[in-house]
């Protein structure tokens, strides 16, 4: 099976909201992609990648791999945050 955003999408809204348990691990995810429709990119910090399919805008991490807006107390966007930040579910 190959990655499909559309797919990915499908699957997601079936699950319905994920309550946040304060787990982090969203914010330590190899790939935080950044959803056109569902996230306005222009808030974050982001660079472009290339999947199969094309290129899709992905939040910026830090040295050691975490997501930017991770801090000390965790998410730091929390109440704005991405999309599939609020799908993951640990």
């Amino acid at each position: 099976m190959t990655w499909s955003a559309e797919k990915f999408k499908r699957m997601s809204s079936a699950l319905g909201p994920i309550p946040c348990n304060g787990c982090i691990e969203c914010c330590k995810h190899d790939r935080i992609v950044l959803y056109p429709g569902r996230d306005d990119h222009t808030k974050y910090q982001y660079h472009s990648e290339r999947v199969p399919g094309g290129l899709v805008r992905v939040l910026d991490k830090k040295p050691n791999g975490d997501c930017v807006y991770l801090g000390e107390a965790g998410c730091t966007i929390y109440d704005s945050r991405p999309w599939i930040c609020g799908q993951f579910d640990c």
